[in-house]
């Protein structure tokens, strides 16, 4: 099986981005602090696989953007 799929920058972008809000909306329903811990780290896991595919080609706007949409509102860091 193989997949001739290219993906762009934007592309990886879109995804990464959909898969951080989805593993935050995740966090946010949690019941348990467990819970929302572990979807809060796919969260994080999420940003740093974009960081890693996407490394040298960066654009600013969207490590900032991304970056924000992990970080934890109920976490003091």
């Amino acid at each position: 099986m193989t997949n001739d799929r290219t993906w762009t920058y934007a592309d990886i972008t879109s995804e990464a981005e959909r898969q951080i809000r989805r593993a935050r909306a995740d966090a946010d329903d949690a019941v348990s602090a467990a819970t929302r811990i572990m979807h809060s780290d796919f969260a994080m896991g999420a940003y740093l696989f974009w960081m890693g595919l996407t490394e040298g080609t960066h654009n600013a706007d969207d490590i900032v953007r991304l970056k924000a949409l992990v970080k934890d509102p109920l976490s003091s860091n």
